[in-house]
């Protein structure tokens, strides 16, 4: 396959087209990047290079459909691969993950993982009621729709201060502890991809000192 410098022009040029079959042009600018061209009009970008689930031979894998993405969108997501190669990363374990992540991210919100904590584990504790009203009110009220993992320490801290900032530190407490009692509990189950607590270094002291 001969290298040529690709370029919208030439892209979107009609003498591209075969009368039959398909013909590809390998970008002269990015390695592996080539165009593919099918008698039917359809232009595609790929990905010529070795990846870890077939090393031993080059492998095509599609960029994307030009149009849904131009020649600077298929340059750059080409160098992005190919530096994730380098590092051993495949391309599409990578970005499965990330969907995963994201379908995470939207389905574990702090408002749903607030309710299951308060039904399955809360209200087995002597203040049930208690630390349902302190969750509802002081953190889902403020957090509800946002992914659970998102919450960080200085969030939590200006959440609790709110609380003392209204004349009520032994209630800030109390909400502070059910608070890390919920990312615990969370970090526990196991279901809902939280791995670490934005409570885990806040001592009670600190979000409370005036």
């Amino acid at each position: 396959m001969s290298k040529v410098l690709l370029t919208e022009r030439f892209i979107s040029s009609p003498k591209r087209v075969p009368e039959t079959g398909r013909v590809d042009f390998q970008d002269a600018m990015v390695p592996g990047l080539s165009l593919r061209v099918t008698s039917t009009g359809h232009r595609s970008f790929n990905l010529i290079a070795r990846y870890p689930a077939n090393p031993k031979n080059p492998t095509r894998r599609s960029i994307g459909e030009y149009g849904a993405i131009d020649l600077d969108e298929a340059r750059s997501r080409a160098r992005e691969w190919l530096g994730m190669l380098r590092k051993g990363v495949d391309p599409k374990v990578a970005e499965a993950e990330r969907q995963a992540a994201e379908k995470r991210a939207h389905t574990h919100t702090f408002a749903m993982v607030a309710a299951a904590f308060i039904e399955r584990h809360a209200v087995k504790l002597s203040k049930a009621a208690d630390a349902k009203r302190s969750i509802e009110m002081e953190f889902v009220a403020r957090w509800g729709q946002r992914s659970v993992t998102s919450v960080t320490p200085t969030e939590v801290a200006e959440a609790v201060r709110a609380i003392v900032n209204r004349g009520s530190p032994y209630q800030a407490h109390n909400a502070l502890g059910y608070l890390r009692r919920m990312y615990n509990w969370a970090i526990g189950t196991h279901e809902f991809g939280v791995t670490e607590s934005p409570v885990e270094r806040l001592k009670p002291a600190d979000p409370m000192a005036h």
